[in-house]
């Protein structure tokens, strides 16, 4: 299936004041590794575009995944994060989780968390 090797994030305002957000995934693709970027205007949709980068040529069904919605939590003494994630696939919808010490590595365990259970369900119901 596909491994997150490692990650980077940047953030940055421009001179308009705008936030962009850069996601710099290392991946493993069927024994394939690339490095991807993906940009967008929070963490979430950087880590988004990053993984479907690297993914979709490799898994097309990853085309019709799309998330609902998604909260991230913390704790006050900034100890533990939760990311919590709505996908909708065709016309099932579930929910995944992500934890972790911090924000960016919880947003991106919930969104793998969605996308391989995506590519299980999908070439479970193609093989029979």
């Amino acid at each position: 299936m596909f491994e997150i090797l490692s990650f980077k994030i940047k953030v940055v305002q421009n001179s308009k004041g705008i936030t962009e957000t850069e996601a710099i995934l290392k991946v493993n693709v069927n024994g394939r590794t690339e490095t991807v970027i993906g940009d967008g205007n929070d963490i979430k949709d950087a880590f988004h575009q990053a993984l479907r980068k690297a993914l979709l040529s490799a898994y097309p069904c990853l085309a019709e995944l799309k998330i609902v919605c998604y909260e991230v939590f913390g704790l006050k003494d900034n100890s533990f994060v939760l990311a919590s994630f709505v996908f909708l696939d065709g016309e099932e919808r579930w929910a995944d989780l992500g934890e972790a010490a911090n924000a960016c590595e919880a947003i991106l365990k919930a969104l793998v968390a969605g996308f391989k259970r995506t590519i299980f369900r999908r070439t479970t119901e193609e093989t029979g």
